[in-house]
């Protein structure tokens, strides 16, 4: 089953959330920090649903969170240079590595698809890092494909 959390509701894919955030560390420990106390991954949560207008929807076996998906508007008016915009940021997902291959993630994202064209949006994109195979095999399944690319440098001075 795939519901939309309530706030109330958050701390239930806390293990989750830390399992994201030990890939990020392990592969990118110049970014990333496990400093932060538990109740603040569901604290990120609260607040990007606050200011962003996020969501977050999670796939349970067994009263249990086996993954989930935050996301959260980008709608913008046409400018100089760009038309109008109503999509919708993919932010996180993660599937419980126990549970990976099994067709949780697309049943997430196919979920937040109907959310997100019953609340009007057109489209929708996400940014991983380079690192994650999966999230990348994941997307392109679901059917993104490459948009924007992005380059990172990390500056040092010794050379």
């Amino acid at each position: 089953m795939i519901r939309q959390l309530s706030r109330t509701e958050l701390p239930c894919v806390l293990p989750l959330q830390q399992q994201v955030q030990a890939l990020d560390v392990a592969n990118e420990a110049r970014y990333f920090h496990v400093n932060a106390a538990p109740e603040a991954y569901t604290q990120h949560l609260i607040q990007a649903m606050d200011k962003e207008g996020a969501w977050v929807l999670a796939a349970f076996r067994r009263k249990r969170a086996i993954g989930y998906l935050s996301a959260f508007p980008d709608t913008r008016p046409s400018d100089t240079y760009c038309c109008a915009r109503n999509e919708v940021i993919l932010d996180q997902i993660c599937v419980d590595a126990q549970w990976r291959g099994q067709g949780v993630g697309r049943a997430l994202v196919a979920a937040f698809e109907r959310d997100a064209l019953a609340q009007g949006f057109n489209a929708w994109r996400a940014t991983h890092w380079s690192f994650n195979a999966a999230s990348s095999a994941l997307l392109e399944r679901c059917g993104a494909v490459p948009s924007v690319i992005t380059r990172r440098k990390v500056l040092s001075l010794d050379r």
